[in-house]
């Protein structure tokens, strides 16, 4: 495989923001530095993922290389990115459930380089309207997702089982967020145990993924372009693997427990 950026992912298992990394002036003023950040992002990032995607060559590369694109933008923003146990991706073979909580649209492309890095393929689950809007729409949709409505739980219940495992029985990993909404916080009583339930029935592990993201606010008009908080950490660490010989329950019991008191350290409200 040809050397990208993001296998600094599979080198390393830690990374921390480098020192060298220059903020432009513009991301210094506070006055501009969240407009220029989703003009940017829009204008950079959106634009040559779409070019990909109409020309049939956004696949897991291009993916996972926007991700880090991503990335190296929050730092340009004054973003302090701190990312952990990385290691962990490689103490089981094939295919993994990843849970993590949600807080932004930030992990949704930061996440993509660091799994594929370590296990080269994996899909989201992601709100089956997110694959409607321009632009976006069909970016999201060549990466291979489980789309749920999140109004229907039984259908998407199924959906994500249905589907879910194929994509495992395929060797691709799948990423979940089993929360209802992103949350600058955790509310442990809307961490649902799809999760688990995936993983036990595709009988593969489940890496827990604690993650802060309120670098990036919500936004008051459309969510996803809120003002930037550089002064917020961007933290992200992956737990032990949790092994299909762990109960289903248990093994949710686990996961909550180590995002739970990860946030903890990093200051999170984390409520019952």
């Amino acid at each position: 495989m040809s050397e990208h950026e993001f296998d600094v992912f599979a080198r390393q298992d830690e990374y921390h923001t480098p020192s060298g990394i220059k903020v432009p002036l513009i991301n210094r003023t506070p006055g501009l530095r969240s407009f220029y950040y989703h003009s940017a992002f829009v204008c950079g990032l959106l634009r040559r993922s779409w070019r990909l995607t109409k020309q049939g060559r956004f696949d897991e590369i291009a993916h996972a290389e926007a991700g880090f694109f991503y990335l190296r933008h929050m730092e340009r923003a004054g973003a302090k990115v701190h990312i952990t146990g990385l290691d962990n991706l490689n103490k089981t073979e094939g295919p993994a459930v990843f849970v993590a909580n949600h807080m932004s649209l930030c992990e949704t492309f930061v996440l993509a380089p660091m799994i594929v890095a370590r296990k080269q393929k994996n899909s989201f689950v992601i709100k089956e309207s997110l694959s409607r809007y321009p632009v976006f729409g069909p970016i999201v949709s060549s990466t291979k997702p489980v789309t749920v409505t999140r109004k229907k739980t039984r259908e998407d219940f199924k959906q994500v089982m249905r589907q879910g495992q194929e994509l495992l029985d395929s060797g691709r990993s799948v990423t979940i967020f089993p929360q209802n909404r992103r949350r600058q916080y955790l509310r442990q009583s809307e961490f649902n145990t799809i999760g688990a339930k995936l993983a036990a029935r595709a009988k593969v592990p489940l890496i827990p993924v604690a993650l802060r993201t309120d670098f990036l606010a919500p936004g008051k008009i459309i969510l996803d372009f809120g003002r930037i908080r550089p002064e917020r950490p961007v933290c992200f660490a992956f737990g032990p693997p949790l092994g299909a010989e762990i109960d289903s329950r248990e093994r949710h019991r686990l996961c909550l427990e180590f995002i739970r008191s990860r946030l903890q350290d990093w200051n999170i409200p984390c409520m019952d």
